[in-house]
């Protein structure tokens, strides 16, 4: 069992994430200190990888995802279009308060969650506050932020 916070609740269904036995929950999100949940985050990519040799894990700021879809839409790079993230394996998105106001970014985030769920592959977001505290987040993302494990780190 994945032993990364004191809550031995939480460490269940992250275990369930990790391991991908008969998910709990397909999203979880995180909120409180940034230094701290980094590391966490780290190590849950770690532990992900472990389980599952050759998968495809993204642990990414929403800051570079945000240049990512800018520089996607403005040069034409697709490598770094967040389409890839409706892929991997695993996805941790860490940052995720800079996301409010931002009707573009915002809807970016919406179809790769979204898809995320319809497929059943687990993601884990991370931000410093509660999603219904971050001003200007659309209600389709909190919809399916709040549908998931919410813990305060």
């Amino acid at each position: 069992m994945v032993q990364l916070f004191e809550y031995p609740a939480v460490s269940y269904a992250l275990d369930r994430i990790v391991t991908g036995n008969d998910l709990l929950y397909s999203v979880a999100y995180f909120y409180g200190d940034h230094d701290r949940l980094s590391k966490r985050m780290d190590m849950l990519a770690g532990d992900y990888s472990e389980q599952h040799p050759g998968s495809k894990i993204v642990c990414i700021s929403s800051y570079d995802f945000m240049d990512g879809a800018i520089m996607s839409l403005k040069y034409g790079i697709s490598e770094s279009h967040p389409v890839s993230f409706r892929d991997c394996d695993f996805l941790i998105m860490k940052d995720f308060e800079v996301f409010g106001g931002k009707e573009g970014m915002m809807q970016e985030a919406y179809y790769i969650l979204d898809h995320r769920l319809l497929s059943k592959k687990p993601f884990v977001i991370c931000a410093d506050r509660q999603p219904n505290a971050i001003p200007g987040l659309s209600d389709r993302l909190l919809t399916i932020l709040e549908g998931g494990l919410i813990y305060q780190y």
